[in-house]
């Protein structure tokens, strides 16, 4: 009999605990939400319901689906089409919107979904978000620069220079 696995590719807990931790409750029903991960539980907690309390966040949608490349026949086969399914769309009082994933670290799918989205989707604003005790909230890409010049520092500290 093969032993279930705890955790999924992305190192997260699938079992009961791992679950109640993924948990939280939808503010305008007050339905159990499952999250794909413990990041976009936090994000939903601390960013969209207080931005809903404060009257700064108007509307939010969760796990939204965008195509990004339709499906089509190649030599015969079927190639299926290629969806990005957003963590967060969110409305903002001053009418803007933004379509929001939270990350711990990037997959090579996640980096080319990344690049067909804003190719296909160019109005609209996509932000990729990032969560460090030292930083907050920051977007990813400056969460990988901070992350590349502690590196080479730590290596010229390493190295002696």
């Amino acid at each position: 009999m093969a032993k279930k696995k705890k955790r999924n590719k992305f190192g997260v807990l699938q079992t009961p605990e791992g679950k109640i931790k993924r948990t939280s409750y939808d503010y305008i029903t007050g339905e159990p939400i499952l999250f794909s991960s413990e990041l976009e539980k936090k994000y939903y907690d601390e960013v969209v319901v207080n931005g809903m309390k404060d009257g700064t966040i108007t509307k939010y949608k969760l796990q939204q689906r965008y195509n990004l490349l339709k499906s089509f026949k190649y030599q015969g086969q079927t190639i299926r089409e290629i969806n990005y399914i957003s963590d967060f769309d969110i409305w903002y009082t001053d009418g803007s919107f933004k379509v929001i994933d939270t990350k711990g670290r990037a997959t090579a799918d996640a980096l080319i979904k990344a690049k067909l989205f804003k190719y296909n989707y160019p109005d609209i604003d996509f932000v990729w978000l990032s969560y460090t005790i030292a930083t907050g909230w920051i977007e990813y890409h400056e969460l990988q620069k901070i992350r590349r010049q502690k590196k080479k520092e730590k290596k010229a500290i390493k190295d002696g220079k």
